[in-house]
């Protein structure tokens, strides 16, 4: 999958210069170290059933483009929705005492991780839940997500014109049945589908670090 925005804790940037030197090379290198030793948790968020609403741009400026999360929701679509392979995993900046301590885990792979749940003091202190990357991969489960809805929808109009059809002879009422049972079975695939679009891997953040 093509990613949008790297899982990392960035830190607010003035303009860059042209070129690298060694001070700054040295010092990107001590921010990654900070950024490695800052993580301490992989969570499984719902993206549509957070527990606080989600929001972008405190740590990551970077603008919502159009053509680029289209483009990641392509990817998404021939070739799966990889929610908790590491490098596609969102990062969420949290303080650690805002995170219920029983579900916190590191080394873990992020389809077994458990649900992120606030602590008592997270659930009155936090107002939103910031991510520093994500917003395209965002963008385009909003999209795929919108577009299952929508192939429910039809189905389901389709299975009302089925049922209001009039079936006297024992060959249109078999017909009429089978029919049903096909439309019902595809409705209960769709919905289970559905269900799990969202379902994201998190990787924690100690904002105090």
């Amino acid at each position: 999958m093509e990613e949008d925005e790297a899982p990392a804790k960035p830190r607010k940037e003035g303009p860059k210069k042209a070129g690298t030197t060694a001070k700054e090379t040295a010092k990107a290198s001590l921010d990654e170290m900070q950024v490695v030793e800052a993580q301490f948790s992989i969570n499984v968020i719902n993206l549509f059933d957070a527990p606080k609403s989600i929001h972008f741009g405190k740590w990551n400026p970077r603008p919502l483009i159009q053509g680029e999360w289209k483009k990641l929701k392509v990817a998404m679509t021939q070739q799966g929705i990889k929610a908790f392979t590491p490098e596609n995993m969102m990062p969420l900046v949290i303080s650690a005492r805002h995170v219920e301590p029983s579900c916190v885990q590191n080394s873990i792979k992020g389809y077994e991780a458990k649900a992120l749940v606030l602590s008592a003091e997270g659930e009155r202190e936090v107002k939103k839940l910031q991510m520093a990357g994500g917003r395209h991969r965002m963008a385009a489960m909003k999209s795929i997500k919108a577009d299952k809805e929508g192939e429910m929808q039809k189905l389901k109009k389709a299975q009302g014109k089925v049922s209001r059809r009039k079936a006297t002879k024992p060959s249109a009422v078999e017909k009429k049945a089978g029919e049903l049972e096909e439309i019902g079975k595809k409705i209960e695939e769709l919905e289970e589908e559905i269900s799990k679009i969202g379902r994201w891997g998190v990787i924690l953040y100690d904002e105090g670090k």
